[in-house]
């Protein structure tokens, strides 16, 4: 099997750097091709590309791409070898961790024969899932109840490439949906819609990253993400929700969550959540 891994980015340096590596680190370099695409950095992130590029971490980089999240997708798809049998999508705010690849093949090649795949275990609604194994050993998740949102939410989502082209699947342009969920939801309705089997990887996995919601340093950049505007129509809920992501680390229960893998929870986002327990046990006080 040969798999096409696309990775965005748009500043945000050391989680770029962390991403990367990852990928370098816990991935077959013979099964897969590594596309990035940025969306016009301005912090260095260019420069460290650049050198992976050089380094033949990344085998193809497109600079300046002036379209949105899914625009880079959609571009980096196009760009994807013709032999790749899968294409995953993730961002830079995530990380493979060690067995990821190994788990994400059994998956795959296993009686489930899914069409398309979450390979980010990241989602809201994440106790909503319980684990299971295929009978080749690979770990994947199922509901225990219908999805909070109808969809998934969240990155990682890998599809078949064939499935792709034949019926011109397409990210989203705009940069949020601020009613319709992530850009990976909006992909995940339609295959749905087509009827195209899906599966939900187990740990081991790739991960999101502290994702910086509670650092300083991106607060500007979650801003503009999310677009937060005094002229947009939805700016308190979209505020309410950003406030909410801060507070949390946008994960339920980090200890857990990344437990038994190669990642440390941030000292900003282990503040953070240490003042929001705080907050609600004063609460029911």
């Amino acid at each position: 099997m040969f798999l096409s891994l696309s990775v965005t980015t748009y500043n945000r340096k050391k989680l770029s750097s962390f991403c990367i590596n990852s990928i370098n680190q816990h991935t077959p370099r013979k099964e897969y091709e590594l596309i990035v695409v940025d969306n016009g950095s301005t912090d260095g992130t260019v420069k460290m590309l650049q050198k992976f590029k050089r380094q033949g971490i990344i085998d193809k980089l497109v600079l300046k791409n002036r379209n949105s999240l899914g625009g880079a997708i959609n571009r980096a798809w196009g760009l994807s070898n013709p032999k790749a049998a899968w294409l995953l999508a993730i961002s830079n705010d995530h990380f493979c961790t060690k067995g990821w690849y190994e788990n994400f093949k059994a998956v795959i090649t296993s009686e489930l024969k899914p069409e398309y795949l979450l390979a980010v275990e990241r989602m809201p609604g994440h106790g909503d899932f319980v684990p299971r194994k295929t009978r080749n050993g690979g770990s994947y998740l199922v509901r225990k109840r219908r999805w909070r949102t109808g969809f998934p939410f969240g990155g990682g989502l890998a599809i078949k490439r064939a499935i792709v082209f034949k019926h011109r699947i397409k990210y989203p342009e705009p940069i949020f949906y601020a009613r319709k969920g992530s850009l990976t939801a909006v992909v995940c309705k339609r295959a749905f819609q087509m009827g195209l089997r899906f599966a939900a990887l187990g740990k081991p996995a790739i991960m999101a990253q502290d994702n910086g919601f509670n650092d300083p340093e991106f607060k500007a950049y979650y801003d503009k993400r999310f677009g937060i505007t005094q002229t947009d129509p939805d700016a308190a809920r979209r505020r309410r929700k950003l406030a909410l992501l801060r507070k949390r680390g946008y994960i339920p229960d980090p200890d857990n969550y990344y437990k038994g893998v190669d990642y440390t929870l941030g000292s900003h986002s282990r503040k953070a959540l240490t003042e929001y327990k705080k907050q609600l046990q004063k609460a029911k006080e």
